[in-house]
């Protein structure tokens, strides 16, 4: 047996009124994925609005994107739901992972890809300047380089990022 007293007293953080509100409003909902939502909204249908609005969010961002779990906290989205919907992003080639929590629209980096080869040209990148340049966090710079260490065009010396062809 089950009542909102018992929940309240094995939960402290919810009161009594809070636990028979919600023990209430269980028949108004379906459960699916481990997830509550209002019976009769198909679940794909929500799962596909909050993917598209993750991935809007992350590309409004463009280069400096917040942690996985600010964006989903700020899309009220529990973490296993957008985790899962940041994997199927990754897989279908939209969002690009740069480092353990560093997601990014994959047309925005290659963008940016385009304007750091286009300063190479001219100049050497290292943490400090990329720090300087585009005012990124040591955590985004380094990032960003480690990605543009891929490119057989780029080669590092001494921590400082070159063109071969200037070489």
């Amino acid at each position: 047996m089950l009542s909102a007293h018992s929940l309240a007293l094995r939960n402290a953080w919810a009161s009594e009124a809070f636990c028979a509100f919600a023990l209430q409003n269980m028949p108004n909902l379906d459960f699916k994925e481990g997830i509550f939502f209002k019976k009769g909204a198909e679940f794909e249908k929500l799962q596909e609005k909050n993917s598209n609005a993750l991935y809007e969010k992350i590309k409004a961002q463009a280069l400096q994107v917040e942690a996985p779990y600010n964006l989903y906290e700020s899309l009220e989205l529990d973490r296993k739901s957008g985790d899962l919907m940041l994997k199927k992003l990754t897989k279908e080639g939209l969002v690009v992972r740069l480092a353990h929590n560093l997601f990014i629209d994959k047309a925005t980096l290659l963008n940016f890809k385009e304007e750091l080869l286009n300063l190479l040209k001219n100049t050497s990148l290292d943490v400090q300047t990329m720090k300087t340049r585009f005012h990124f966090s040591r955590k985004y710079a380094i990032a960003y380089l480690e990605y543009l260490d891929l490119d057989e065009r780029i080669i590092k010396k001494d921590e400082k990022r070159f063109l071969k062809s200037n070489i």
